[in-house]
């Protein structure tokens, strides 16, 4: 009986911490941010394996969901659709979180073709298309971090 009851505690045990330790890592990069007036539930792509694949192989994305790159210096990112489902708005913010650039409603099928912002960028958004327009999103709209998931 004793066995059995260490047994059950040490399966409880383990669950709870894999639970832990999986919630952890999902609230590190899960955040939600502001752009003008719009709440934006974000993934955060800050590794290079990450910021490759991107959105590349999803279905689809929940509405009021984005994926955000960050990047450790302003540059002009390219963004393509290799391997995307979906179309998608490119937003790219400079080192202020201000829009400098946006891409509308880009197609899976203009792959190969690369995205490119109109200045340097240091955080790049992806959404689903038409986000932008429906939300009045514009170039000069800053984000801001509300608070972690």
């Amino acid at each position: 009986m004793r066995k059995t009851l260490l047994t059950v505690a040490l399966v409880i045990l383990a669950v709870l911490t894999a639970y832990f330790f999986i919630r952890t890592n999902a609230e590190e990069n899960e955040l939600t941010i502001i752009v003008g007036n719009t709440t934006i539930e974000i993934e955060i792509a800050e590794t290079s394996e990450q910021r490759i694949k991107g959105l590349s192989g999803r279905k689809s994305l929940p509405d009021n969901r984005g994926l955000l790159f960050i990047y450790d210096q302003p540059a002009f990112y390219e963004i393509w659709m290799k391997d995307m489902n979906f179309p998608i708005d490119i937003i790219w913010f400079d080192s202020d979180k201000k829009i400098v650039s946006i891409s509308e409603n880009v197609k899976p099928e203009s792959f190969p073709e690369v995205f490119l912002p109109n200045d340097l960028a240091l955080y790049v958004l992806e959404v689903n298309a038409g986000f932008s327009d429906e939300n009045r999103i514009k170039i000069g709209d800053k984000f801001d971090y509300l608070k972690a998931e």
